[in-house]
């Protein structure tokens, strides 16, 4: 099993879950299937590497997905973004762009820590500039829709390959993206980075697998009268 089999099954169950009536609570209304998940059914052929856009009036929690299938498995990837604003009444849209940060250039093995020169797929994260050049058209179109935009991926910004991490910052000076969110860890914490004259924020969230069982809720607001974007996410426990 490797990753084209991976994202070939998981774009599959996307499908699946579009074409049967679902509770989403995302979604306006409440029941049914989510609007994108269901045009996405319609509309997608997953053997075949595509850029595919909601185009439908309805509110909607899939907006994007873009894959790519390569006979070096380890450079396929799998891109999405998801609308997560769950009121009419907000001002502006709250959207998140999942990032796949395991896309390597060179083959992974699972000596990195020994071997130079060799990706370690459980410890380190990389992105190739295909897929960051996908997240900037997709910035470029959530400014035009005055959309707040979040980051999020599974490896932390510090285990993340040099050149994809220089890149994935500037993305989100250009675009004034506040936060990203990573896993990895099985830690909770945040964590700033310095970069340039300023700092930029990344929330690591825990792990319900192990002890400390840790889990977070994110909320996303405007402060009234302002463009101040506020987050909050405490920390919970089970």
């Amino acid at each position: 099993l490797d990753k084209n089999a991976v994202i070939r099954r998981y774009l599959g169950l996307l499908v699946e879950q579009g074409r049967r009536p679902v509770v989403t609570p995302f979604v306006r209304g409440g029941v049914g299937a989510d609007p994108g998940l269901a045009a996405f059914a319609r509309e997608a052929v997953i053997t075949q590497p595509r850029d595919w856009s909601y185009t439908g009036k309805e509110p909607a929690v899939l907006r994007r997905v873009a894959w790519r299938l390569a006979p070096e498995y380890w450079k396929s990837f799998v891109l999405q973004e998801i609308d997560i604003t769950n009121s009419e009444r907000a001002s502006r849209p709250v959207r998140a762009i999942l990032l796949d940060t395991s896309q390597f250039e060179r083959e992974p093995g699972l000596a990195g820590t020994v071997l130079p020169g060799v990706y370690d797929a459980g410890s380190s994260g990389y992105l190739l500039p295909e897929q960051l050049e996908i997240v900037r058209t997709w910035l470029e179109a959530d400014q035009k829709d005055d959309a707040v935009v979040l980051l999020m991926g599974h490896h932390p910004q510090a285990v993340i390959g040099g050149p994809a991490l220089q890149t994935l910052e500037k993305l989100r000076a250009d675009f004034g993206v506040e936060l990203y969110v990573s896993a990895h860890t099985h830690s909770s914490s945040y964590l700033v980075h310095a970069f340039g004259t300023g700092k930029q924020l990344e929330l690591n969230i825990g792990s319900t697998l192990d002890f400390p069982a840790q889990y977070r809720t994110l909320a996303v607001r405007q402060e009234r009268g302002s463009r101040r974007t506020i987050m909050r996410s405490p920390r919970r426990e089970l």
